[in-house]
């Protein structure tokens, strides 16, 4: 897909995608388009995976401006064939993903007095993405 236009006036972006490819392809998107990035492997569910990449953008970029919580998976069963593991991997990835990553974030943009974070939400996202972008 596109690069979102909303970003267009970032200058560098930590992306982060738990599944192996696909990351290189998305940030030399952003490449192209003018922007610096930083692409890191990262399962938003798991808290040691989201403090390294906020120690890897902070780093990398000194700061964190926004956070995009874009993270999400889907399990497309019924109810009465989901085995509790694969409802507690969706409830990991899209609730407490985002949990963590707004408490990796919070205390440095509490002590940087700005920062902004968004989060996006859908039923039929099926690739776990998360950025963590730093505006010019």
């Amino acid at each position: 897909g596109e690069i979102p236009y909303c970003f267009d006036d970032c200058a560098a972006w930590c992306l982060s995608l738990h599944k192996a490819g696909g990351v290189e392809e998305v940030a030399e998107k952003i490449r192209s388009q003018g922007g610096e990035v930083l692409p890191v492997r990262c399962d938003v569910s798991k808290v040691e995976d989201v403090e390294a990449m906020v120690q890897e953008a902070i780093k990398a970029f000194g700061k964190v401006d926004v956070l995009v919580n874009n993270a999400g998976i889907s399990h497309q069963e019924l109810i009465t064939h989901t085995k509790d593991y694969d409802y507690d991997h969706v409830l990991e990835v899209n609730l407490k993903g985002v949990f963590n990553c707004c408490k990796a974030v919070t205390p440095i943009m509490v002590k940087q007095q700005s920062g902004k974070i968004v989060n996006v939400s859908s039923c039929r996202f099926s690739s776990p993405i998360a950025f963590v972008i730093r505006n010019s």
